[in-house]
């Protein structure tokens, strides 16, 4: 089974320690607690509210990219108003 660094991505042998790439320790960070999703509904939640407080021309700068898109359907996914 492929095994990724979480921090970078890459690709890592069973046996490595640290990341090839960006030198995380994989020890340490498969001891941190995973994300859940009530953890990414609260931050995505904490950047709407920051979002809605940018001034309008920056929102509306904002809505006329694609990654704006993105942003509604991620929103959608996570229930967030």
């Amino acid at each position: 089974m492929a095994r990724y660094c979480s921090e970078c991505g890459v690709t890592l042998n069973e046996e490595d320690l640290f990341c090839v790439n960006c030198g995380a320790n994989l020890e340490e960070l498969e001891k941190e607690e995973p994300v859940t999703d009530e953890d990414i509904r609260v931050v995505l939640s904490t950047l709407n509210d920051l979002l809605d407080n940018l001034p309008d021309k920056v929102i509306n700068n904002f809505a006329k990219t694609k990654e704006f898109s993105t942003y509604e359907k991620v929103m959608r996914k996570y229930k967030i108003k």
